[in-house]
């Protein structure tokens, strides 16, 4: 993976990657592949030549930007499951077009380990239920917070039932979030 380097002041103009002289930049080059500029810090998928390594490293960036928006949420798992069926499909491809005496070499080999962690990692996505997202009973908030003060109005405590309810909704979205973005790709 390529080393990438920020420079604080650019002495010169870089017209052709829209950087200016004494814009703040970051470059990185490839041993076969010439140098590349950016305004913001590069990903992790930036900085790989394979295209394996940068779609997987692209997901993980697509997790770790994942909001708490039901639908987005949804959506973004539903895409991810088939960039991974589509890479995962790829993986196994390559492998059944080796000759058969070298499906077993160490290419053989990295190929069927990514097809596995792949699947694996659909798995573990098609197994988080955004279902769970349901709103909380509001009779069992009501039962689990205390009673209604003498001191506080009608409003007040119906307001600290609703905040109460959205606390609960939060964390909700909040554990289902954490565990898609436990899901990554433990091979290489």
């Amino acid at each position: 993976m390529a080393r990438y380097h920020k420079v604080e002041k650019a002495r010169k103009d870089y017209p052709d990657h829209d950087i200016k002289k004494g814009d703040t930049y970051y470059w990185w080059s490839f041993r076969f592949g010439g140098k590349h500029y950016s305004k913001t810090q590069p990903k992790q998928s930036q900085l790989t030549q394979s295209d394996f390594l940068a779609t997987i490293y692209g997901i993980g960036e697509d997790l770790e930007s994942l909001t708490t928006d039901e639908d987005e949420i949804q959506s973004m798992i539903d895409d991810i499951v088939s960039q991974l069926e589509d890479l995962r499909d790829e993986q196994e491809e390559k492998r059944s077009n080796i000759p058969d005496q070298l499906q077993d070499s160490e290419v053989g080999e990295l190929l069927q380990e990514r097809y596995d962690n792949l699947d694996d990692m659909i798995n573990d996505l098609q197994g988080v239920s955004i279902d769970e997202w349901e709103e909380p009973d509001i009779e069992e908030v009501k039962e689990d917070e205390d009673e209604k003060d003498e001191e506080e109005t009608e409003e007040e405590y119906n307001t600290r039932i609703a905040e109460r309810i959205e606390e609960l909704k939060q964390e909700k979205r909040d554990e289902i979030l954490e565990e898609i973005q436990a899901v990554s790709y433990s091979g290489s």
